[in-house]
């Protein structure tokens, strides 16, 4: 959904084992338990953002300059040290769940004087981690192999333009 210039995303995530060692904001939330995932790409721009949020509320920002970039020697270069948009995590152990709101400014992605684009590359993501340590991946993507930054194969959202008036 769009509320004024911001995405609005919402998860309900079901899991039986609700798990997260995270203790604050930007940690390696997927290697510490359950994550929800959330990748952005503007229309026309190489660059991409990436989200993660814990059930215990905390959040990864990450802003990658291209699609190849290298994520193999850490992330440090990557990340966004003021946090963008807001959230909130509410758990529901009784009902095996966990739910979470994201509000992301839309224009805080883009550089100044530069307008939001209609159309968005967007994937949704989860790690869900099992009490044995392992984890089961999914997205709303339907992806070629396990691997969430294939930029190429994410869902394609259009905004409406008579949201976006006054960007």
């Amino acid at each position: 959904a769009l509320a004024g210039d911001a995405l609005l995303v919402s998860a309900t995530l079901s899991d039986d084992h609700i798990t997260t060692t995270a203790t604050a904001n930007q940690q390696f939330l997927w290697k510490l338990g359950d994550t929800f995932e959330l990748f952005l790409q503007a229309e026309g721009r190489p660059d991409y953002h990436e989200f993660q949020f814990s059930p215990e509320g905390h959040c990864l920002q990450l802003h990658y300059p291209h699609r190849t970039a290298d994520r193999t020697r850490g992330l440090d270069d990557y990340l966004r040290p003021t946090l963008i948009g807001e959230h909130a995590v509410q758990i529901e152990t009784s009902a095996r769940r966990w739910r979470l709101s994201i509000r992301l400014p839309l224009a805080r992605l883009l550089p100044p004087a530069v307008p939001p684009p209609r159309v968005w590359a967007f994937n949704a993501c989860r790690y869900d981690y099992h009490a044995d340590g392992t984890f089961t991946l999914s997205a709303t993507t339907p992806l070629s192999r396990p691997d969430f930054h294939r930029v190429a194969e994410w869902t394609q959202i259009k905004l409406p333009l008579a949201a976006m008036n006054g960007w």
